[in-house]
């Protein structure tokens, strides 16, 4: 599948659909995917893709991105991955780039470009059985991060990294901040890709993204499980945050900030003595000390599959978070981490909630589009089909925006929300 050019709309029309730049994971730093407002009029599709899909929709200008391909065929060590670039009130494609290994980053846009990480989640065979033993890389075949120029792919740059690149950039001041599966920290110039400088963090990263707070850049990382900060003016480690009990979820959860507190999320081990019990836990971090304000555990039960967790969104003094092990999603103090409510969505809800027109809205792994108010009451549930698993919702207006999968492909959603 190499470059394909389907048609554009014009420049007019495109810049009615969107925000001008997506330049973090989830689009805000406190994980909220809803764009400003537009009228977006009515939008409602369900478009299939041959591969499995594998990030939320950044919406830019009227083009939406999605990336795909990320399953390695039996006997591969690597597989191709794809980014697609489609008009978002149509679902029309307009261009499609092939990537030399499997894509997990949500794309970034900004100033024209598609930044795109490409890495797998393997572990090189000489490094036996993934542990958290230290010097451990995640990766294998090509790595790096590929640059696209928005209105038609053709390639803008590369950048090489030694591992996966499976968490999204985050754009800060001209800058676009790396954390990689090589253990790095790479800072480049977003317009060009040249490298303006990197540190080790002691961590691989796998689908954390960097987060810039009070002069660190902030991620979560794994081989040891925690969390790092680093200086941008000196470039050092100002502070590494260890996680006790973690098997997970530390590494491929991006943190949320509100002020001078990180949200996270993990997965620990069972209690001493318990033979079950993973517990997901939710947890609250000062960003200039890395101090622990609270935790607070949010289920119990058997250890999925990839080790994943919840992804927190905050907003006012409010965590909305899901979680891998059942179909909890429960409201959290934002000060203390005292529960407020639970609603249970009948499936895990692994991606972060979407705060809209006083709504907190999420979509289950199997496929159900949820609405609730702000007290925990139910205002509406919307089956989008029956799916493995799904990403979202990116919230445009009035219409939620999810990327889901059967075991064969991919498919991309335009929901209208109820009024």
């Amino acid at each position: 599948m190499g470059l394909l050019l389907v048609g554009t709309a014009s420049v007019n029309q495109q810049r009615t659909v969107g925000a001008s730049q997506w330049p973090t994971s989830h689009f805000q730093e406190n994980n909220n995917a809803v764009l400003p407002s537009a009228n977006v009029g009515a939008i409602a599709y369900h478009r299939s893709f041959p591969v499995l899909l594998n990030s939320d929709t950044p919406i830019v200008n009227g083009r939406l991105f999605v990336v795909g391909g990320n399953a390695n065929p039996p006997g591969k060590s690597s597989a191709p991955g794809y980014v697609f670039a489609l008009n978002a009130k149509t679902g029309h494609i307009l261009w499609t780039q092939p990537t030399p290994n499997s894509i997990y980053a949500e794309p970034i846009i900004n100033d024209g470009h598609v930044l795109v990480g490409v890495g797998n989640a393997l572990f090189p065979k000489t490094q036996g059985i993934p542990s958290l033993e230290q010097g451990m890389v995640r990766g294998v075949g090509p790595s790096g991060v590929y640059a696209y120029h928005v209105n038609n792919g053709w390639p803008a740059f590369e950048f090489v990294t030694r591992g996966a690149d499976q968490a999204p950039a985050t754009i800060y001041h001209g800058r676009a901040f790396i954390a990689s599966g090589s253990r790095d920290l790479y800072v480049l110039n977003a317009a060009s890709g040249r490298l303006l400088w990197w540190v080790n963090l002691g961590h691989y990263v796998s689908r954390s993204s960097p987060r810039i707070v009070d002069g660190l850049v902030v991620v979560g990382g794994a081989g040891p499980l925690g969390v790092v900060a680093v200086s941008l003016g000196t470039h050092h480690i100002v502070w590494q945050h260890p996680v006790v009990d973690a098997i997970g979820g530390v590494d491929d959860t991006t943190l949320a900030v509100s002020g001078n507190l990180l949200v996270g999320a993990a997965l620990l081990k069972p209690k001493p003595g318990a033979a079950h019990g993973f517990r997901a836990v939710v947890f609250a971090l000062n960003a200039l000390t890395g101090d622990e304000v609270w935790l607070h555990q949010v289920a119990v039960g058997d250890v999925p599959a990839f080790k994943e967790t919840g992804t927190p969104l905050v907003v006012q003094h409010t965590v909305y978070v899901g979680n891998a092990l059942n179909g909890n999603v429960r409201a959290l103090s934002l000060r203390t981490g005292r529960v407020l409510w639970t609603v249970n969505a009948g499936s895990p809800v692994t991606r972060p909630p979407a705060f809209s027109q006083g709504r907190v809205l999420f979509v289950s792994q199997h496929g159900v589009l949820e609405g609730v108010s702000t007290t925990g009451k139910v205002l509406f549930r919307k089956s989008l089909g029956s799916y493995v698993n799904t990403y979202g919702p990116v919230v445009l207006g009035n219409i939620a925006f999810v990327t889901a999968n059967t075991p064969t492909h991919g498919v991309l959603i335009a929901q209208p929300l109820p009024s």
